[in-house]
């Protein structure tokens, strides 16, 4: 992709790209490539398109938080109905600049940063303090992410140093040394993965198509698998009725790049068992397993259940096999504990 390559004479000067000869324009993410960062008003979907490449201080004469300002200037008066972030092609640059960005959109909870309404693009070239940004968006606002898997972990190392073989002068590498735990110390995920997934394929080069934005103006706000799952087990038989309405949402919506339900689907069987319906925690968490029956977490949440709904014999098994699959599993070891005799 040519554009992975600023400032590294690629491509080669008279070379041709798999955009050469398309009939359509090139797509906006393609466009403007030396700037640092840019927005623009597509009034038909009434959406805010930012492209956001490198992660510096000044770019143009303009800082990035006096472009930020004017950005959401913008946003306040043309009061779009998707706001979209595009850290697809930025590597990184300056972390310490992120703040106005981030705090902005936190400010803007009545407005933007709604589901469905705020999304961020992301994929194989987003890593460094591009990854960081990701980050702290998953964190602090409802985004939706969009595109492919970032390039870096959510927990990695950063800012690079130059380093000179000491047998082969001639070559120089770049070290990141710098550990950024900008997400929970046990977050070992590989990336942040794409609610929206839109992978980008040579054809989609060859034909200017952006899968992730055209993914973005066809999306339509719906209920999340948890809100749904709610709703199910208020019902009468809510075994039956959040069996129907798992396995439909998980048809439509298939796990991919590691993007789970497993920890939603697990929060909510807990926040069950703390209102005290032991039963439609049953009947959530008995989904969760069905889809994870490889987790210790999955097996555990449902001994906890059915331990509180008094099946004693059932919540043991379950404690026990959570512990043969993670043997530092600490709350399944605890609640054995308390049911062990006396």
């Amino acid at each position: 992709m040519d554009w992975y390559f600023e400032g590294e004479g690629v491509p080669v000067p008279g070379s041709r790209t798999a955009h050469d000869g398309a009939a359509l324009p090139l797509p906006l993410h393609l466009r403007d490539p030396e700037r640092a960062y840019w927005y623009a008003w597509l009034p038909e979907p009434r959406l805010l398109y930012v492209q956001f490449r490198r992660v510096q201080l000044i770019d143009r004469g303009e800082t990035f938080a006096a472009f930020i300002h004017r950005v959401f200037a913008a946003s306040d008066s043309l009061e779009p109905e998707a706001f979209v972030i595009d850290l697809r092609h930025n590597h990184g640059g300056n972390n310490l600049i992120l703040q106005p960005l981030i705090h902005g959109l936190i400010q803007r909870e009545a407005t933007i940063n709604r589901r469905g309404h705020l999304f961020t693009l992301i994929g194989r070239g987003t890593f460094s303090a591009a990854q960081n940004c990701a980050n702290w968006l998953e964190e602090n606002t409802r985004t939706l992410f969009v595109g492919e898997p970032t390039g870096g972990r959510p927990n990695h190392y950063g800012d690079n140093q130059p380093v000179t073989l000491p047998h082969h002068p001639d070559l120089m590498v770049f070290v990141s040394h710098w550990p950024w735990q900008a997400r929970l110390p046990w977050d070992d995920r590989p990336w942040i993965a794409p609610h929206l997934p839109a992978p980008f394929t040579i054809v989609d080069a060859r034909e200017n198509h952006d899968p992730a934005l055209e993914a973005i103006r066809a999306y339509r706000s719906e209920p999340t698998l948890v809100e749904r799952l709610r709703a199910s087990v208020a019902r009468r038989g809510p075994e039956a009725a959040a069996t129907v309405v798992y396995r439909d949402y998980k048809r439509q919506h298939p796990d991919r790049w590691g993007r789970t339900t497993e920890s939603d689907v697990d929060q909510l069987g807990r926040s069950l068992l703390d209102e005290r319906q032991p039963v439609q925690a049953i009947a959530v968490l008995n989904l969760n397993l069905e889809s994870y029956p490889s987790s210790a977490d999955a097996r555990a949440s449902l001994g906890e259940a059915y331990l509180a709904s008094g099946d004693s014999t059932r919540a043991v098994t379950l404690l026990r096999e959570a512990l043969a699959i993670d043997p530092g599993h600490r709350s399944a070891r605890r609640m054995l504990a308390r049911l062990a005799p006396r």
